[in-house]
Order: structure tokens, then sequence, then C-alpha cells
């Protein structure tokens, strides 16, 4: 004998179905929502420093925006750099759903994990030891060359400055240095300021960096070596450095003594040029 259905029993089992469809599709999508998450919600930075946010997915392609690119940029795979000191939001879109890192640049102080920016000029009081007199210098990075660029500078001006190896690669500084003034003491040596081997740093600013080699100058650069700039008080001139490190550092701290055993710290990376 067959059963009989009403249609009100079959329209009762339309909308369960219906129901069910609805909340599989809702349960889906927050299951979706859910899953995507950025590594970083906040971060603090100091000018120049380079951070990598990642988010937990890695099928769907990612939109990086910047609320403020004068502040922080970010690139296209989510490194963001910092700028400028102030506040920035990074944005990472995937499928419907965005992401945000608020972001907070310091301002400079001059310490190793907030340096001041190299390409701009600072006065400060120069004093290598304790025991020696303060003298008051000028200093500013004007411009950095790396790599290939580099070392076609450095074999027209010295046949003895090493061919880079493919794990190496040349940085070369043009710094300018004006010896202000001192306390009886009459002259001032580029090299007891950038102190070679003791200078440059690596982004952490804790690493020494191993320099490899440093380069010679001897032609258009003559007389502008690390080594051969000596200064009167109230004379001035450009100082060259070349150094040869390896490929996995990109652009390197350098530290000038103030107080005999305290430093102040500065940037070399060019990207903070770039922005203006």
């Amino acid at each position: 004998m067959k059963k009989k259905y009403s249609k009100y029993s079959l329209f009762n089992y339309i909308i369960l179905f219906e129901l069910i469809v609805i909340l599989g599709l809702l349960t889906s999508s927050i299951s979706l929502a859910a899953s995507y998450k950025l590594n970083k919600t906040k971060l603090t930075m100091h000018i120049s420093q380079s951070i990598t946010l990642k988010v937990n997915d890695s099928k769907h392609y990612i939109s990086w925006t910047s609320s403020n690119k004068k502040v922080a940029i970010v690139s296209t795979d989510g490194k963001v750099t910092a700028l400028a000191s102030g506040k920035a939001i990074i944005t990472a879109s995937i499928v419907n759903q965005k992401l945000k890192c608020n972001i907070h640049v310091k301002k400079p102080n001059g310490k190793n994990n907030n340096p001041y920016i190299g390409y701009d000029q600072k006065t400060m009081l120069f004093q290598d030891y304790i025991f020696s007199k303060s003298q008051e210098i000028s200093m500013q990075l004007e411009q950095t060359i790396v790599g290939d660029s580099a070392y076609e500078i450095l074999r027209n001006e010295n046949m003895f400055n090493k061919k880079p190896t493919k794990n190496t690669h040349w940085i070369l500084y043009q710094f300018h240095l004006k010896y202000r003034k001192g306390s009886g003491t009459k002259t001032l040596s580029a090299s007891d300021v950038l102190q070679n081997y003791k200078c440059f740093y690596e982004s952490d600013g804790k690493t020494p960096v191993k320099v490899k080699e440093f380069a010679f100058f001897n032609k258009l650069r003559a007389g502008k070596d690390l080594y051969d700039v000596v200064l009167k008080e109230g004379e001035e001139s450009d100082v060259w450095v070349g150094i040869l490190i390896d490929n996995s550092i990109s652009y390197p701290l350098y530290r000038i003594p103030v107080k005999g055993e305290k430093y102040l710290w500065f940037s070399t990376n060019p990207i903070v040029t770039q922005n203006d």
C-alpha cells in the first residue's frame, strides 16, 4: 500500500533542505574567514628597517597596500619598509577578507636599535676615547653605490681592488666631513671618525660586519681616502670608503664615537632618500 504525502509535509522537507544548505554555506564562510591571519597585527619599527608580514595561506593571491606611503611602504610579497616617523596601516586583501597591521615608526634617537638617517647632516661632538678631547664635527652620507656599479668605479681607481666573488659585493660610500671646532686639538683624521673595522654593523646593531677588504683610491678620488683626509678647524672634505662584504648583508649601519665608549648610530639604506 503506497504512503501518501501531503503538500504540507513536502513543503516542510523543502524548507528543511534549504535551511541545511544555508547553514552549510554560512559555516563554510565563517570557517574560511577565520582561516586567514597575519603573523603580526602591530609593529614598532625604526626608519629604514624592513620586516616581512605573512598570511597563513599560500594558495590565493594577496594584495598589499599602505595607508600612508610616506611613513611605510609594502612590496607585493608583504615586505614592509619604514621611511619616516609616524603611523600607517598595512592591509593584506585575500579573497573577500582584509587583514590589517598597525605600523608605528619611531623618531630616530641615534641608538643601535633606532639609528639616525645617515643621509641627513648631523652635527655632533666626536670623542674617540674617554681621555681624549672632544671635537665638534658635521657629517653626512652623500651617496651609496653598490654591486657592479661600485666595482666598476673601484676597478678604475686601483688595480688591487679585488673582483667580488659570487658570494660578495662592494659597497662604496661618499661621506662629507667638516671639522667645525676643537678644544685644543689642531687636526681631525677621518680614519679616527670612521674607525674601519669598528665602524660597520649589521642591521641588528649588534653584529660587526666582517669586512673582507677596504678599497684603495689613487685616481679621481686620490686624497679622499679614509686614511688620507686630515682636516684643520673649519676645513671640510669628501671622504670615500669602499668595503667588500658578504651578499647576506645589504646596507650596514655605521657608528661614530661621541663619548669615548658611547656611539651615535646611522642607517645607510638609500630607500629613505628615494621617497623624498
